[in-house]
C-alpha cells in the first residue's frame, strides 16, 4: 500500500498522539512496590488497548542507579520512593513509529 504525504503525516501525528497518551495512562501505575517488568507489560496492554498491537521497538525501563542506563531492560526490580524511573517506548500507526522517552520520580 502506497501512502500519500498526507497519510504518512497523519500515522507519524496518531503513532505520537497515542505514544503520548500511553505515557498519561501508565502514570497511575509508577509507584513505589511496582516492577520495572509490570510497567513494561502495561505499557505494552495500553499499546494493544489503543489499536497499536505493535510497538516500534522493546519497551526500556529502567529504575534507581539502573535509569542512568541508556537501554535498560525491564527487570523484577521493584521501585522505591525518591527513585528515578526511566522509560522509552513507541508504536507503530501504518508501519511508522514513534519514539517517547520520559523519566518520573516515584512519590514527587
Amino acid at each position: 500500500m502506497i501512502l500519500t504525504k498526507d497519510k504518512i503525516l497523519n500515522s507519524f501525528r496518531q503513532a505520537a498522539k497515542i505514544s503520548d497518551q500511553i505515557c498519561v495512562d501508565i502514570l497511575p501505575f509508577i509507584k513505589q512496590g511496582v516492577t520495572e517488568l509490570e510497567i513494561e507489560k502495561n505499557i505494552i496492554r495500553l499499546a494493544k488497548e489503543q489499536g497499536c498491537p505493535h510497538l516500534s521497538f522493546k519497551t526500556l525501563v529502567a529504575s534507581g542507579v539502573r535509569s542512568a542506563l541508556p537501554h535498560g531492560r525491564p527487570t523484577k526490580k521493584k521501585l522505591q520512593q525518591g527513585e528515578f524511573v526511566f522509560i522509552d517506548f513507541g508504536v507503530k500507526v501504518n508501519g511508522y513509529c514513534s519514539d517517547i522517552t520520559r523519566t518520573f520520580i516515584i512519590g514527587a
